[in-house]
């Protein structure tokens, strides 16, 4: 049985659009911080996905329900380590 080709699809892609830098001067990381220390939800040690990108990813699976939870995941690493 023939399969399709897989694409993008058209138009804007969620790239053009995202980065953890938006996202972060909309909500400031102390501002962040401090709410996960209010309700005890602070790391207590270094992780690779720390509690207040967690936050960041949350804010931005809002916003872009339409685009896949690794798209949008790589899109705001992709724009941290840049």
């Amino acid at each position: 049985m023939a399969r399709t080709v897989a694409e993008l699809p058209s138009g804007p892609r969620i790239t053009d659009h995202i980065s953890l830098g938006v996202i972060a001067r909309t909500f400031p990381i102390a501002a962040v911080r401090a709410a996960l220390e209010a309700n005890d939800k602070a790391s207590l040690r270094q992780r690779d996905l720390p509690a207040h990108v967690v936050v960041y990813y949350m804010i931005a699976l809002g916003l872009y329900m339409q685009s896949s939870y690794r798209e949008v995941l790589r899109c705001l690493l992709e724009g941290s380590s840049g």
